[in-house]
């Protein structure tokens, strides 16, 4: 098993190497982790309810990029690049034991706030280091 970090960083990769997502969200990085926690709760919710975990993730991702472009519809290439992102996500979790994406979870939402609030010193005591 990775560490958070670990599995947090390769779930960061899965986002940030498909270029059209990179163009949209830039250099913004607490998007990235808040769509890395809205996938893994849509993940986790399309367990428990026997959906397909792909679709969920994929729709969940769609919504994200699409609040960040709304002056106009995604394009194909931006749609392939969310199905593909959303396929490394469901890989990645399909790895990972209940217990494990909940405190997956809480990382996620720590990393969110460490970036959204700038004070790196505070999470570094905690052990939260980018």
């Amino acid at each position: 098993m990775l560490s958070y970090k670990e599995v947090v960083k390769t779930l960061e990769k899965c986002l940030t190497t498909e270029q059209a997502l990179s163009r949209i969200v830039g250099k913004r990085k607490y998007h990235y982790y808040s769509m890395m926690f809205q996938a893994l709760k849509a993940y986790a919710k399309a367990v428990n309810t026997n959906q397909s975990p792909l679709i969920t993730v994929k729709s969940v991702l769609i919504k994200s990029i699409a609040s960040l472009t709304r002056t106009r519809p995604l394009s194909a290439g931006e749609l392939n690049s969310v199905k593909r992102a959303a396929q490394c996500i469901v890989s990645i979790l399909e790895h990972l034991e209940e217990p494990e994406l909940k405190n997956l979870a809480i990382y996620l939402r720590l990393y969110n706030l460490m970036l959204r609030l700038g004070d790196n010193k505070r999470f570094k005591e905690m052990g939260l280091e980018l």
